[in-house]
């Protein structure tokens, strides 16, 4: 795949970036007016299971910005449909990861991982926090999960599928918590703000 065969890059940052934090491919379509002929069209250029690789000793967790530099180096390296045909679909897999892995210094399992985060059906959530500011809170306030959804018009399944990375916080909510909490905005989306200034960072380091 070139890029240009899918138009906007951004677009396509934006697709990769939502995966890995969690979405489902309906909500990504729904929020971004695309089809979700497209998104799939998008993510089906990387593996959906794990490419072989050596039994490396467990690599600690990634950042965000580091798991989408890996799926972007993937897709910008990915070969034209005539290549492909070639060569065989898992042999392409194959290259891609363990390239992909050397110039990221990082073992190839741990790559393949990252790689299939964005097409399995309920993705793995990096544990980096992302609402670290409203769990303190709670802790300090003996505050219960069945409380804070109730505070914001939410299910505790809702509630725990955002505060776990699974779906993003809308701002109505953010507002009914903050209502709640005397937390403002801008804490309750702090974690978000850092991890959206580092991609940036990186993504310019990686230009220049």
């Amino acid at each position: 795949m070139t890029m240009a065969n899918y138009g906007n890059l951004s677009r396509i940052q934006e697709i990769v970036r939502r995966r890995l934090r969690g979405d489902p491919v309906s909500l990504i379509a729904m929020d971004m007016g695309l089809s979700r002929t497209y998104i799939y069209n998008v993510l089906s250029r990387l593996p959906k299971a794990d490419v072989p690789g050596r039994n490396e000793s467990e690599t600690a967790s990634l950042l965000p910005s580091e798991e989408f530099r890996i799926v972007m180096d993937y897709l910008e390296a990915y070969p034209c449909q005539k290549k492909v045909n070639e060569l065989g679909r898992d042999r392409i897999d194959q290259m891609l990861t363990e390239m992909v892995a050397e110039t990221h210094g990082l073992p190839v399992n741990k790559v393949s991982e990252v790689l299939c985060k964005t097409t399995a059906h309920h993705p793995m959530v990096s544990h980096f926090p992302l609402y670290s500011s409203i769990e303190r809170w709670k802790t300090d306030n003996l505050v219960t999960m069945r409380e804070l959804a109730s505070s914001a018009g939410m299910t505790v399944q809702g509630m725990n599928q955002i505060l776990n990375g699974f779906r993003h916080m809308p701002l109505k909510t953010a507002k009914r918590i903050k209502k709640r909490s005397g937390l403002s905005l801008y804490e309750i989306y702090l974690d978000l703000l850092k991890l959206d200034k580092e991609t940036h960072r990186n993504a310019q380091q990686k230009q220049s």
